[in-house]
C-alpha cells in the first residue's frame, strides 16, 4: 500500500492491524476499503489520502498539546503509580509553577507545588509525598502558572492490584465444581413461563446439598425487547438487567396486592398461565406480555404503599435511582420510549426505528418525554431495583448454603446496534462496523455477530468509565465472572458494515489498562474471574491470564492431540474451568445422536453434495475416539459400547472430575439428558428456535450426585 502511506499511519495509530494470521497459519492483509471503511466507523474520514493526513495531522496535534494523559493505569505498587508524566514540551519551553491536587477516591485530598525552568524541564513529577498509591480511582489535578496565565489538565488516575482474585483464595479445597444453566430453560408447573430466580434458588439448594461450590447463568443482560429470540449475548444494555427472570412471588407486594391475585384467578389468567407453562419453546414477546402485566400490578401497589409515602422500601428505591444516575434513568428513559413510540418496530433494531427527535437521549423531545411520562420511566426504575434485590438474595442464599462462590455470571462481549447503551453512549460505539470472527473450523466463512464494537480511543478518552461501570454491575452479585470472548480484550475482529468477514481486520486494544481495571474490581468483589478463550488466540494471552489469575475455558469437546484423539485428563491446565461443552455446541446427548449436525443442515449451513455425510463419518469416528477414552482409563469394560444415550454423560462427568482443572462445571442439560442445544450458531433461519427451548426435565428433578471431586 505504498500509494497510501497516510492511510496506512493513521489505521497504525488507530489500532487497525495491517495483517492476522488465520487459523491455519496463512498471512491475512487488510486491505484499502476496509481500511477506510474502519476509520470511518471510528469518525475519521479517510477517503482520500490527503483527507487521511488531515486527519492524523490533527489527531497527532491533539496529542501534542496534551500536557498530562486524560487516563492512567498503574499498578498501585509501582514506583510509577508515585510519579505524573507531564509534557512541559506542549507549553513552548517556558518555565512554570505548578501545583498539583489530588483527590482520593473517597475524598482525602493531597498536595504539592514546585517550580520548573525553561532550562530544566523534568518529564515527571513526583505526586503528593502523603499519598500511598491506594488502589482505586483517583483524581489528578495540575494547575501550570506562566507568564501571567493559568490553566488546568484534570487526570483519572487508576490504580490496581497486579492480578485479579483467585480461585485459591476463594475456595477452602483445591478443586471444586458447580453446575450451570440457561436459566430461561429451567420449566416449573407452578411458575410463570420462563425460568426465573425463584427456579435458580432450587438448583442452587439441591446442588449445594451435594457439594457445589458455585452455581453458573447465562448472561442476564437487559434484551431487545419485543423480538422473537432474547439472544443473551446479543444485549440491549450490559449494565442493566431484563426483568423477565424476576421472579413475581419474590416482590414484596406480592402477598399484598389484591389486584394482582383477582386477575391471577381469573379464567383468562388461568387459561394464558396454562399454555405458557406447557409450552415446548418460549415465545418471548408472549411470556413479556403476561409478566409486565403482573408487574405493573405489582408497581401500582408499591406506589401506593412505598413510593408515594416515604417508607423505608421507598427511600431504598430512590437512593437506588439515584445511585445509578444517568446511565439508570437513560435506561429506564429508553424502555419507556421502546414502549410507547408507535413507530418502534418489533425487531432488533430499537432506536433507530424511532423518529430522528428521540435517538439521542440529550435531545428537547426525550426531555418532553420524561416528563410526560414519569411514572413509566419510574415502572421500569422499580424493575431494575426489584431485580438488584432479587439477585443479591440469590447470591446471598447461594452463599449460605455452603457454596463459597455463589452466583457464577457471565459478561457477554458486546451490544445490540440499536440498543440502550449505544443510545445513551453513543460517541463509544462505532456504528459503521460490527464484530466478529475470521474463518476457521468451526465456520469457513467467518462468523458475523452484529454487535457494535466500543472504540479503543474512545473508551479511553472517556477514562474508561463505561469498562469500570460495566464490571462493577457484572461482579456485584458474583463470585465468578465469565469473560465472553476474552480475546476481546487484547484485540477485536471488525468487520464494516454490510461487508462479509472475510473483509475484516483486527482491532487492538489497550490490554494493560483493560485488565488492570478488571483485576481491581475482581479483588474489590472478591469474584474470581474465567476467560473464554476458544478460537484464534494472541500468542501472549494465555500467559498474561495464567500471571494475572484468570483461569482458562476448557471444553472436552475441543481438547484433542494432533490425532483427534481425547487427550488424557493430566493435559488439561490447572488454572481452568472445564466443562463438557459450551452454550454454542450440543449437549452430550444431542452430540452422540448428531442432532447439530441435523439443525445445520435443516437451517441450510450444509448444503455441499456429500457435505452431511461426511460429517456424519467424521461424527461417528469422534464416538469411536470417546469409546476408546473410557476403554483406557478402564472406566468401561474392552469391549463396551454405550446401550443409549443416558451412560454417557456420568462417564464424561467422571473423567473431567479427575483433571487438574481447578474448577468443573456440569451442564444442567447434560445431568437431564437433553438432545437439543438452545444454539445452534449462525443458523438466523431457526431464530425462533434458538435460545428458547425449554427443558424436558422440571427444575425440581434435577439430580446432582455423584458429582463430588
Amino acid at each position: 500500500m505504498a500509494e497510501r502511506p497516510y492511510l496506512e499511519r493513521l489505521a497504525g495509530a488507530l489500532g487497525i492491524a495491517a495483517s492476522y494470521r488465520g487459523y491455519y497459519g496463512k498471512l491475512c492483509c487488510t486491505d484499502e476499503a476496509t481500511y477506510e471503511a474502519l476509520i470511518a466507523a471510528m469518525g475519521y474520514d479517510a477517503s482520500s489520502e490527503a483527507k487521511a493526513e488531515e486527519a492524523l495531522i490533527r489527531m497527532q496535534s491533539v496529542r501534542s498539546k496534551q500536557v498530562i494523559d486524560k487516563v492512567r493505569v498503574e499498578e498501585g505498587s509501582a514506583p510509577a503509580a508515585l510519579h505524573l508524566p507531564v509534557n512541559f514540551g506542549a507549553l513552548g519551553g517556558a518555565g512554570v509553577e505548578w501545583e498539583i491536587q489530588l483527590i482520593e477516591e473517597h475524598g482525602a485530598v493531597h498536595s504539592s507545588e514546585g517550580k520548573t525552568s525553561a532550562a530544566d524541564q523534568p518529564t515527571t513529577l513526583a505526586l503528593p509525598s502523603s499519598f500511598a498509591a491506594t488502589l482505586g480511582y483517583h483524581t489528578v489535578q495540575l494547575t501550570l502558572r506562566a507568564a501571567g496565565t493559568s490553566f488546568q489538565e484534570t487526570q483519572r488516575l487508576i490504580l490496581c492490584p497486579p492480578r485479579c482474585f483467585s480461585a485459591q483464595e476463594a475456595l477452602s479445597e483445591k478443586k471444586g465444581w458447580g453446575s450451570w444453566t440457561h436459566m430461561y430453560s429451567l420449566r416449573n408447573p407452578n411458575g410463570f413461563g420462563i425460568g426465573d430466580l425463584r427456579d435458580l434458588k432450587t438448583l442452587i439448594d439441591n446442588s449445594a446439598a451435594e457439594g457445589a461450590c458455585f452455581i453458573g447463568i447465562n448472561p442476564l443482560h437487559a434484551a431487545m425487547e419485543n423480538s422473537i429470540s432474547y439472544n443473551p449475548y446479543f444485549p440491549s444494555s450490559r449494565l442493566f438487567r431484563s426483568p423477565l427472570y424476576l421472579d413475581p412471588q419474590a416482590f414484596q407486594e406480592y402477598s399484598i396486592c389484591p389486584e394482582l391475585h383477582s386477575f391471577l384467578e381469573s379464567p383468562e389468567a388461568k387459561q394464558e398461565l396454562g399454555a405458557l407453562r406447557e409450552a415446548s419453546q418460549l415465545d418471548y414477546p408472549r411470556i413479556q406480555r403476561f409478566k409486565y402485566r403482573l408487574f405493573r400490578l405489582l408497581f401500582r401497589q408499591f406506589c401506593q404503599q412505598h413510593r408515594d409515602g416515604g417508607s423505608p422500601r421507598g427511600q431504598a428505591f430512590y437512593a437506588f435511582v439515584d445511585k445509578g444516575g444517568k446511565a439508570l434513568s437513560d435506561f429506564a428513559t429508553y424502555c419507556a420510549l421502546q414502549e410507547r413510540l408507535p413507530s418502534a418496530g418489533q425487531g432488533n433494531n430499537g432506536f433507530y426505528e424511532w423518529p430522528e427527535q428521540y435517538q439521542s437521549p440529550e435531545s428537547p423531545s426525550v426531555e418532553s418525554f420524561r416528563q410526560q411520562y414519569k411514572n413509566e420511566i419510574d415502572f421500569h426504575l422499580y424493575l431494575q431495583f426489584e431485580m438488584e434485590t432479587q439477585l443479591a438474595h440469590v447470591h446471598e442464599h447461594a452463599q449460605a448454603q455452603g457454596m463459597p462462590l455463589g452466583l457464577y455470571q457471565d459478561l457477554a462481549l458486546g451490544n445490540a446496534p440499536g440498543g440502550s447503551d449505544i443510545w445513551s453512549f453513543g460517541s463509544l460505539f462505532a456504528r459503521g462496523a460490527t464484530v466478529g470472527a475470521p474463518p476457521d473450523p468451526f465456520s469457513s466463512t467467518g462468523q458475523q455477530w452484529s454487535l457494535s464494537p466500543l472504540c479503543p480511543r474512545a473508551l479511553r478518552e472517556g477514562g474508561y468509565r463505561f469498562w469500570s461501570d460495566l464490571l462493577r454491575a457484572s461482579c456485584r452479585y458474583a463470585g465468578v465472572l465469565r469473560i465472553d470472548h476474552v480475546m476481546g480484550l487484547s484485540r477485536q475482529f471488525w468487520i464494516p458494515k454490510n461487508k462479509s468477514p472475510k473483509q475484516g481486520a483486527y482491532v487492538g486494544y489497550p490490554e494493560h489498562d483493560l485488565l488492570g481495571i478488571l483485576a481491581l474490581e475482581s479483588l474489590r468483589h472478591h469474584c474470581v474471574m474465567i476467560g473464554e478463550d476458544l478460537g484464534i488466540v494472541p500468542e501472549h494471552l494465555r500467559q498474561t491470564m495464567q500471571e494475572q489469575n484468570i483461569l482458562r475455558s476448557q471444553v472436552f469437546y475441543f481438547e484433542r492431540d494432533e490425532q483427534g484423539e481425547f487427550r488424557d485428563a493430566q493435559d488439561y491446565a490447572q488454572p481452568s474451568l472445564v466443562t463438557a461443552t459450551t452454550h454454542d455446541l450440543p449437549t452430550i446427548a444431542g452430540f452422540w445422536q448428531e442432532r447439530d449436525l441435523l439443525a445445520r443442515q435443516e437451517a441450510g449451513q450444509i448444503t455441499e453434495s456429500g457435505e452431511f455425510e461426511a460429517l456424519c463419518q467424521e461424527r461417528i469416528r469422534d464416538q469411536e475416539r470417546l469409546v476408546r477414552l473410557f476403554r483406557r482409563l478402564n472406566f468401561v469394560s474392552p469391549d463396551w459400547t454405550p446401550a443409549d444415550t443416558s451412560e454417557l454423560a456420568p462417564l464424561i462427568h467422571a473423567f473431567l472430575a479427575k483433571t487438574p482443572c481447578i474448577l468443573f462445571g456440569v451442564s444442567v442439560d447434560d445431568l437431564a439428558g437433553e438432545l437439543e442445544s438452545v444454539n445452534v450458531p449462525g443458523t438466523y433461519s431457526l431464530l425462533k428456535r434458538n435460545w428458547s427451548r425449554r427443558m424436558n426435565s422440571q427444575v425440581s428433578d434435577i439430580r446432582f450426585t455423584n458429582l463430588r471431586r
